[in-house]
């Protein structure tokens, strides 16, 4: 009450609605009715949002929202409705900041960004070139790929083949065919799940050949036949250390005769050409086959006719 007895002060630490009643000195009363509703004492409510939170090699966007109106932040980006404030990082960060209605009461917001990756994958391959026996067991070892987050970033690993030969050149092949002899090129590439690609990696695997082909005479590599019969030959197989198809070809057939006095068999044609059932004698036939890569292999039959 002031010194008058004509006022009344009382001070309100929370909003409220009353009812007061007045009298005079003469016992004449009054009702007097008041609000108070600007009494702010309550920090803001924020949530945070990040732009993205999967891994990412970009920026990402920290926005803080406020459930009333706040005051601007030094670094951070008013909205318009004055709701939010945002920021861009450029690195992962682990940090906090002061938000203030504008009444000045305050709240502390911690936020982190730990999805950002700007570093690319390693691959390394050991040794980048290789030469292998063709028909040998090729296994793709010494490729490691490392990553300074992502775990699983050897499973993304991808491998492109190429083959090459004589001007033939074959994509498409997902292996190294030890079964051909030629040139194949991997290339290895790797993204990260930040998007984050590493440096291609190039292997060249060289299938070489030095071993001749087989050749397995159908039939016995000794052969009578009587004066006069005819004689068919049951020819050859041909097997290899590679994928080809080949054939043995008689190479020549040697006529021989047995000298009885010297007890051996003398050359009599080098040439034959063929086995004559009306000419008794031994007869050489040699076949041969040579694959791509220049090996060759040579079997031998007898056919005695008439002895």
């Amino acid at each position: 009450m002031s010194d008058d007895n004509k006022t009344l002060t009382r001070t309100f630490a929370a909003n409220t609605r009353e009812e007061l009643v007045l009298s005079d000195i003469a016992g004449n009363t009054v009702i007097a009715n008041y609000v108070i509703e600007n009494i702010d004492k309550v920090s803001p409510i924020a949530t945070v949002e990040y732009s993205t939170t999967d891994p990412t090699n970009g920026n990402v966007i920290v926005t803080i929202h406020s459930n009333e109106k706040i005051k601007p932040v030094e670094g951070w980006v008013l909205s318009s409705d004055k709701l939010s404030i945002s920021k861009e990082f450029t690195d992962n960060v682990n940090g906090s900041v002061k938000i203030s209605d504008l009444l000045g009461n305050e709240t502390e917001v911690s936020y982190v960004v730990a999805n950002i990756d700007k570093e690319n994958p390693v691959i390394t391959v050991s040794p980048l070139n290789i030469n292998i026996q063709a028909g040998n067991n090729y296994e793709d070892t010494g490729v490691n790929v490392t990553d300074n987050l992502d775990q699983n970033i050897l499973s993304r690993l991808v491998k492109t083949y190429t083959y090459t030969r004589d001007g033939v050149f074959e994509q498409g092949i997902n292996s190294v065919d030890t079964s051909k002899v030629g040139t194949y090129t991997i290339k290895y590439n790797v993204t990260d799940n930040a998007g984050n690609s590493a440096t291609e990696v190039v292997r060249t695997v060289k299938v070489f050949d030095t071993i001749p082909p087989v050749i397995t005479l159908n039939g016995s590599d000794e052969e009578h036949v009587a004066f006069g019969r005819p004689y068919v030959d049951k020819g050859a197989t041909v097997t290899d250390n590679t994928s080809e198809v080949l054939n043995a070809t008689v190479e020549k057939i040697t006529y021989y005769t047995y000298n009885i006095f010297q007890g051996k068999w003398n050359i009599r044609m080098w040439e034959a050409r063929e086995v004559r059932n009306w000419l008794i004698g031994r007869y050489e036939i040699v076949y041969t086959v040579t694959d791509s890569s220049g090996n060759t292999a040579k079997a031998t039959r007898n056919v005695y006719v008439g002895v």
